[in-house]
Formats: C-alpha cells, sequence, structure tokens
C-alpha cells in the first residue's frame, strides 16, 4: 500500500501565475514555518500547482502573503538545465482553505 497526501499551511511566497496553453495551471509557492528545538524557525518552500477551471477562479482571489491552507499530492520531476539533471517536487493542490473575508 503506498499514501501519497500532504497538508500544509502557510503564506503564499510569491505573485502566482497563471500558465498552459489555456491559462489552465496555476503555479505559486506557499512558505511554511518550522519550529526547530532551540526556539529558531525557518522556512521552507512549497512549490504548488492547481488545475482546471479553478485555477483561473483561484488566481484572482491568492495574492503574495495570503495565509492558505492547502491538501493534496506530491508529484515528482525531472528536467536538464545547463547540463545537468535536476529534480523537483510540487504540490498538487486538491483542496484550498482561504481565509475569512471581512464582512465590510
Amino acid at each position: 500500500m503506498s499514501i501519497n497526501s500532504i497538508a500544509v499551511s502557510g503564506n503564499v511566497a510569491n505573485d502566482p501565475q497563471l500558465m498552459g496553453k489555456e491559462s489552465n495551471a496555476l503555479r505559486f509557492a506557499i512558505a511554511v514555518n518550522e519550529y526547530a528545538g532551540d526556539g529558531e524557525e525557518r522556512a521552507n518552500f512549497f512549490d504548488c500547482v492547481v488545475f482546471g477551471k479553478r485555477a483561473k477562479s483561484l488566481y484572482k482571489i491568492i495574492d503574495k502573503g495570503m495565509q492558505l491552507s492547502i491538501a493534496g499530492s506530491l508529484r515528482s520531476s525531472s528536467y536538464e538545465k545547463d547540463g545537468e539533471k535536476r529534480y523537483s517536487v510540487e504540490i498538487v493542490c486538491d483542496e484550498i482553505a482561504l481565509p475569512p473575508r471581512n464582512k465590510d
């Protein structure tokens, strides 16, 4: 049996970008703080992608710095850059919880 599931909560680290021929992929990074035992804090950055109709809708809502909770699965890929093979892992988002809106 194998399980491929991840859930994180953090802040959007960059301006989201619509990608793909029909702008059907939304890409952004999320920064998740990690607290070490010695009181130190460091940020881990995860690349995220949302596919389909939700990509365009979320592009209008998600901004850099916004706090999000996301759940999804991990997807790995490889590519070549400057003659070196490189690897990446991204979160394919299935669920995104947005912060509550102000009722002003």
